[in-house]
């Protein structure tokens, strides 16, 4: 089960002028504040999604993930 704000990505294709939602992605391992699908590129018929780093900022301290 995905985390919170672990993030989706959701693909949509536009048709004449109409867009439709054609999926919706989601990480296989994500975890709480990943944000997948933060960053995006499309090349072509080709989208990569990331996330950021999954550190947390806690005052002046980053905290690493406990994975």
């Amino acid at each position: 089960m995905p985390g919170i704000d672990s993030g989706t990505a959701d693909l949509f294709r536009r048709e004449g002028g109409l867009w439709t939602h054609v999926a919706r992605l989601l990480p296989s391992d994500g975890r709480d504040l990943d944000q997948f699908g933060i960053r995006v590129a499309i090349d072509g018929d080709t989208v990569v999604a990331g996330a950021v780093a999954p550190f947390r900022v806690v005052g002046p301290v980053v905290v690493p993930p406990s994975r």
